[in-house]
């Protein structure tokens, strides 16, 4: 392989690099599509040569050739796949990859365990083929919350009109293999946060004071362009925001709901005016006097302020 560089003069530079391919053809796992937890499953590598044989998720029970048969037994239930892998001895000695999806007799579902009354959170198991899901959610006495379908058998949203506890279920059967199982996730919905104080547009350097609507004790985060810069555990949060950027103010009540985030655009202060203040410096009581600014700095706008007076007219300008 050659790289070619040409500068503003037409002068090429050539870097090259050798690179060695090695032959064999690829190698390919045959494997069924899915199967269920505790089932012996086999799996062959179409290799002329011998090789070496890795599993995730299960145990391998015995090997014949290329072929190895697995039991699987131990798959992670958040993640709900296998892992097969197989490394040729000869040409390309890489690893080739399948996932194997495994239906669990207890799987397990992914989602926030503390939501907000009226807002939606998406719940999911993992999403094994031909398996139909049957969701269901009840909650403590007096509560209410409905589930909305997605596209996805594996996946619903919960939204929950009251406070309180929740069990989101789910049953599943796969309808090739007949192996069924279950699932349960308890949710706590609450009352959203409200963020009071602060304003959206500050200087650099200006500190601001935050505080939760009802006044409820919450944990506090600031980020500044993604990264976290601040957090406390206290009914309120006080940060100066010393550096220009994006900052994204938000509350977490405990439980698990989350306040709308509070958006701070933060810019630089601008320099002390440049130019000098010409005028009289000695004057008379209740007279007017006139005073300017020699030079503006460029996309700046002066702001006057008087001690012991006041002004007449705007007290933006030169």
């Amino acid at each position: 392989v050659t790289l070619a560089v040409t500068n503003s003069c037409n002068c090429i530079s050539y870097y090259s690099m050798e690179i060695r391919i090695e032959g064999g053809p690829p190698v390919d796992i045959t494997c069924n599509s899915v199967t269920c937890e505790g089932n012996t499953e086999t799996y062959t590598a179409n290799d002329i040569c011998s090789g070496e044989w890795d599993v995730i998720g299960g145990t391998i029970v015995s090997q014949n050739g290329n072929s190895i048969d697995v039991v699987w037994d131990h798959v992670d239930p958040e993640e709900g796949f296998g892992y097969v892998m197989y490394r040729s001895e000869c040409g390309c000695q890489q690893w080739t990859t399948i996932k194997v999806p495994v239906v669990l007799k207890e799987g397990k579902i992914k989602g926030q365990d503390g939501i907000c009354i009226g807002k939606q959170s998406l719940y999911s198991l993992p999403q094994w083929p031909t398996t139909n899901v049957i969701w269901h959610i009840s909650g403590n006495s007096g509560g209410n919350a409905y589930l909305t379908y997605t596209a996805n058998r594996n996946e619903v949203y919960v939204t929950a009109q009251d406070a309180g506890t929740y069990t989101l279920t789910a049953s599943y059967y796969n309808t090739l293999l007949g192996c069924s199982g279950e699932a349960s996730f308890t949710i706590t919905a609450s009352e959203p946060v409200q963020i009071t104080g602060g304003q959206n547009e500050v200087c650099a350097g200006t500190q601001q004071v935050f505080t939760t609507q009802p006044g409820l004790s919450a944990y506090w985060t600031i980020t500044r362009n993604n990264s976290v810069v601040y957090n406390t555990n206290w009914v309120s949060a006080t940060y100066t925001f010393a550096l220009p950027g994006v900052y994204v103010v938000t509350a977490t009540r405990p439980g698990g709901c989350i306040s709308e985030p509070f958006v701070v655009n933060v810019t630089q202060a601008p320099a002390a005016p440049s130019g000098t203040i010409s005028g009289e410096t000695v004057i008379c009581p209740g007279i007017a006097y006139v005073y300017t600014l020699s030079s503006i700095d460029p996309g700046m706008i002066p702001v006057w302020e008087v001690t012991g007076g006041s002004i007449q007219g705007s007290n933006t300008g030169a």
